[in-house]
């Protein structure tokens, strides 16, 4: 058919390509994704570059339609991901659902910060037809820039005589197809500083916390046999590589098999220079299928990293194994370990030649179309490094060693959402247990309004303590994307026998709410205030952004 139109402008024609790449990749904005564990510093979801997802998108964790916290992809693999929490507004679960917010190159695409709220879910993307355009053959691509630059403050008066302010300023920018070629351009870092009054002399009043998460350029052609980057590294071949100053090369061996070697320096997180703490290197394989519909796929990854110091000793070795197996959205199961490979003086301070150090695993069920059924178990343990011998012992981070378990009902139904769960978790040397459970409430769409409303209540026995904490909250979402949210919240805490101590009590109230203004422009801002024993005062946060 011919194109009977007038010629669409360069600005038009990348608007409509990236609206149909978008399209033929994300077939609604709600992306059938889950979280399939959570451990003290990442997200792990269950999808990965196959789905569509890549370095740098921002994700909502969603539960009965209300936001739990924003992520971002650190590391993507064929069929998996980890995120780290950008913002949490709760405990994020295995079996969480996670939505890809809309791409932020996109000019309509609503601001990353819009996520920091709960937000209405978005509509489906609709897909985008084009005629050819002969002369867009020979138009060099424009070079795709996301990101967001904000500027926050936060204070914070808990009462009794203590408060605290904290200035921030972060950012986090992304260059991809750079002059038309596959390569990438990635900057992370914030600056803190806070200020602190009435806390004691053992409390500093003033501390500064500049970080630069990331500085990398990357060479990855979607297609290519081999792909490399170098820089500070945040992410690599399999989620427990960590921070890198250094370089990172992968050959692809056909469509299912790839090795990767990387090496370069520890770096310390905690000066903003490129002051490392030793070196590390290693490789990894991994054997990924395509991910199809329903279709049964799987994915592995076997890798290894040696850890030295700055004087050459042996910091720490240490192998992963990290896999995934599933079917569509029916069923998935994710399992990961790290198992450290004790050497020279670590073998004399454990006594073993190996230990697994951290483990998780977990699976879903799809019971009905309403119900799913999640199952996790996790261990960790503190491992010994060069860096922390001489300060902690063997037999303290013996004590350190956790495991736990859970289980969790999820049910949907006509706007209507509940979840109900609970869990052990033990400590090593520590007879009792700690128990936990929870159940949520949620009503999308309520009175036939735009209004989410919902309530929450947690419950907790471990030792001589137990307490609960419990919530109700609203919000009301409007088109242009601006939304204002109330919750309700309190807590106790009280000891199993009176006569150890009396209880304890906490109740707050809290505003919040999200404006999208012209040129890409943000604000957030969210006051609460508390009172009860431990807490008598407010907080206050303000924060101002721009999206590229």
């Amino acid at each position: 058919m011919t194109d009977r139109s007038p010629r669409p402008s360069v600005a038009t024609a990348v608007a409509l390509l990236l609206a149909a790449v978008l399209a033929s990749s994300l077939p609604a904005a709600e992306r059938s994704i889950s979280v399939s564990y959570v451990s003290s510093s990442s997200v792990y979801l269950d999808a990965g570059r196959a789905d569509g997802l890549d370095l740098a998108d921002r994700l909502r964790v969603v539960r009965r339609g209300e936001t739990v916290a924003l992520l971002e992809v650190d590391f993507v693999a064929e069929h998996s991901a980890s995120c780290r929490v950008l913002e949490a507004h709760g405990e994020v679960r295995s079996g969480d659902r996670v939505i890809l917010t809309a791409s932020p190159e996109s000019e309509n695409a609503p601001s990353v910060e819009a996520a920091l709220a709960p937000t209405p879910e978005p509509a489906p993307i609709p897909v985008v037809i084009q005629t050819d355009d002969p002369t867009s053959y020979y138009r060099r691509p424009r070079t795709r820039v996301s990101g967001v630059v904000s500027l926050g403050f936060r204070s914070f008066d808990p009462g009794f005589g203590r408060s605290s302010t904290e200035n921030q300023g972060r950012l986090s920018l992304r260059l991809r197809d750079i002059g038309g070629r596959p390569w990438s351009l990635r900057v992370r870092g914030r600056a803190r500083e806070i200020r602190r009054d009435g806390y004691g002399a053992s409390v500093a009043t003033s501390q500064r916390s500049d970080r630069l998460y990331e500085l990398s350029l990357a060479y990855d052609p979607p297609e290519g046999r081999f792909a490399f980057r170098f820089g500070r590294l945040s992410t690599g071949g399999f989620s427990s590589l960590g921070y890198l100053d250094g370089a990172l090369g992968e050959i692809r061996l056909g469509r299912l098999f790839a090795i990767g070697a990387f090496g370069g320096l520890r770096p310390d997180l905690t000066e903003i220079d490129l002051g490392s703490a030793g070196e590390k290197y290693g490789a990894y394989v991994r054997f990924a299928t395509r991910r199809e519909g329903d279709a049964p796929y799987a994915e592995v990854v076997v890798g290894g990293a040696s850890e030295r110091s700055k004087g050459g000793e042996i910091s720490r070795d240490f192998v992963t194994l990290e896999s995934r197996f599933g079917a569509g959205s029916r069923w998935w199961i994710f399992q990961r370990a790290e198992i450290d490979l004790n050497r020279g003086w670590r073998r004399e301070e454990t006594g073993s030649s190996s230990q697994v150090t951290n483990a998780a695993l977990s699976g879903s069920l799809r019971l009905s179309r309403s119900l799913r059924a999640t199952l996790s178990y996790d261990q960790r343990r503190s491992y010994l490094t060069w860096e922390n011998r001489p300060v902690l012992p063997e037999e303290v981070f013996t004590r350190l060693f956790r495991e736990g378990g859970r289980l969790a009902l999820e049910w949907q139904s006509r706007g209507w959402s509940a979840s109900l769960g609970g869990g052990q978790e033990r400590a090593r040397d520590i007879d009792d247990p700690t128990a936990s459970a929870f159940l949520s409430l949620l009503k999308g769409g309520a009175f036939g309004r735009p209004l989410l409303l919902g309530g929450d209540l947690s419950w907790y026995q471990g030792g001589v303590v137990e307490g609960y904490v419990a919530s109700l909250r609203a919000r009301w979402s409007f088109r242009a994307g601006h939304d204002v949210a109330l919750t309700i919240g309190g807590s106790e805490t009280s000891m199993v026998e009176a006569t150890l101590g009396p209880s304890r009590s906490n109740q707050w109230v809290r505003l919040s709410g999200t404006l999208q203004l012209p040129f890409r422009i943000f604000l957030f801002g969210e006051y609460e205030l508390s009172t009860g024993d431990d807490l008598d005062g407010s907080r206050a946060t303000l924060e101002a952004g721009y999206r590229f």
